[in-house]
């Protein structure tokens, strides 16, 4: 066999391995059925020393990097203990003021200004996300949901309170409230564990749940699941 055909052998015995091949035949054609195979580098003869060790030089600082990549990953795996944690949250009394439209008159609102409310609760929560990975979204007609992977329970609690805040800072008039003379927020708080055996829709469940007893218990409150 060719060298292509030995170095196709050896990688289905170890594919780990690094190939750099050194040939006569250095042609561009034969460099690109090289690729396939998996090899590392592909030098022509004569070989030039320090083309080789530049090319060794390229290697192992990559071997360098893969073996750091790989330390770092599973230092990683051992701290992070909870994926992902998810927040359910509903404005209190939502369903007196803004489900049914057709009452927001006899409230005192305009249609525009239920929209603009729930605008302000959506920019109030975003607000409160610090990482490019974070998410909060409408959930349904009447709930956000907010995403926060890699976060603990006690991580998730800060964000939800946090997010309280913000909402009691804004003071926005909700005069159909039973709680409070302006709009306040009730949140449930559920952390999956890491589990290849987790499902998304239990956690989604258990979050809801957890708003429910937030509702339940007076609303304006944060419960955890």
């Amino acid at each position: 066999m060719d060298g292509l055909e030995l170095a196709g052998q050896l990688k289905k015995q170890d594919p780990d391995l690094e190939i750099v091949f050194i040939t006569g035949h250095g042609t561009f054609d034969n460099a690109v059925r090289a690729i396939p195979i998996g090899a590392y580098d592909y030098l022509r003869k004569p070989i030039e020393t320090n083309d080789l060790k530049l090319c060794l030089e390229r290697f192992m600082e990559r071997r360098r990097l893969q073996d750091k990549l790989a330390r770092e990953e599973q230092r990683y795996t051992q701290l992070v203990q909870h994926l992902p944690s998810l927040i359910m949250v509903i404005k209190s009394n939502f369903e007196l003021e803004f489900v049914n439209q057709a009452s927001l008159p006899m409230l005192g609102y305009t249609p525009e200004q239920g929209d603009e409310c729930l605008r302000q609760v959506a920019e109030c929560i975003r607000s409160q996300l610090k990482r490019p990975g974070d998410l909060v979204a409408r959930y349904g007609g009447e709930e956000f949901v907010v995403v926060l992977p890699d976060t603990n329970r006690e991580g998730a609690m800060v964000v939800a309170k946090d997010i309280q805040k913000g909402m009691e800072a804004l003071g926005i008039p909700h005069s159909a409230s039973t709680v409070s003379d302006h709009v306040t927020l009730s949140q449930g708080v559920a952390t999956g564990v890491a589990d290849a055996s987790a499902k998304p829709k239990t956690l989604v469940e258990a979050a809801d749940h957890a708003l429910y007893r937030a509702k339940e218990g007076g609303r304006n409150r944060v419960i955890t699941a």
